[in-house]
């Protein structure tokens, strides 16, 4: 069979077992050049328990939150409502609010059939969703415009996300972009994108997903995604798009960007 080299991998791959840093490390061990964070800032960023503590360690912007294990007391000292989220899954799999100690018990039995540590997070009742992406170049983060999520449920399950016309795999219709916001919170979430990404030694392509809690008029950090999507219909690309970066621009950056 005829070889081909292989100069530069983008890993497109999703989800618990492979954005984890599991495909990354085996790309090092065979010396591959790519474009994506390091084993370890990808370990971290799919494991939501480790970063949190990572969030309070550097004093950013964190939701309350508790860590429940498996075979422990299963007790929640947040006040109603709470979201359950497994520990080092992704995609809103066996993610549930609860407004209850029924509507717990339950979410922790799902949550639990999926990892041995589980998150229980204060869930905002009055809040608004932002997504920035960033790029580093020599040491210099650049970040994209930001986008807001427009939704009118407490979370975006997976089939909300993948399986109806508002996913992120379509030209989605509930997504602003630019996110019609003040000047002020637009420069906080671009600032904090940069230092997350920098303070956790992010590489390649990452997006920072935001919340906004309108009650509390507070910005939260709600998710760090080391490899979102990158498809050239998906939400990543499109963030680029608006700042006059079109798609095969962007594939020529990363690459550009990998091989230095």
């Amino acid at each position: 069979k005829k070889k081909f080299p292989i100069d530069v991998f983008i890993p497109v791959v999703h989800g618990f077992g492979v954005e984890d840093g599991t495909v990354v490390g085996m790309l090092d061990l065979m010396g591959a050049i790519y474009s994506a964070s390091d084993v370890i800032p990808s370990a971290i960023v799919q494991d939501k328990v480790a970063t949190k503590a990572l969030l309070d360690k550097f004093m950013l912007p964190n939701i309350a939150y508790q860590v429940l294990y498996e075979n422990h007391p299963l007790e929640s000292d947040l006040s109603f409502p709470v979201i359950v989220k497994p520990s080092y899954l992704g995609s809103s799999i066996g993610i549930n609010v609860a407004k209850n100690e029924q509507e717990l018990a339950d979410a922790l039995k799902e949550a639990f059939a999926y990892t041995d540590e589980v998150l229980v997070e204060k869930a905002l009742t009055d809040f608004k969703e932002f997504n920035c992406a960033a790029i580093c170049d020599h040491h210099q983060v650049i970040t994209s415009c930001v986008e807001e999520v427009m939704h009118t449920k407490d979370i975006l399950s997976f089939i909300d996300k993948y399986e109806t016309d508002l996913n992120k795999l379509s030209n989605a219709t509930n997504r602003i972009i630019p996110a019609l916001i003040d000047k002020e919170l637009e420069t906080k979430i671009k600032e904090l994108t940069s230092k997350i990404y920098t303070l956790f030694h992010l590489k390649g392509i990452v997006r920072i997903d935001f919340l906004f809690d309108n009650l509390e008029n507070k910005l939260y950090i709600n998710e760090i995604n080391t490899l979102p999507g990158f498809t050239q219909i998906s939400m990543y690309p499109k963030l680029w798009e608006q700042c006059g970066i079109e798609y095969s621009k962007l594939l020529d950056e990363l690459i550009k960007l990998a091989q230095n």
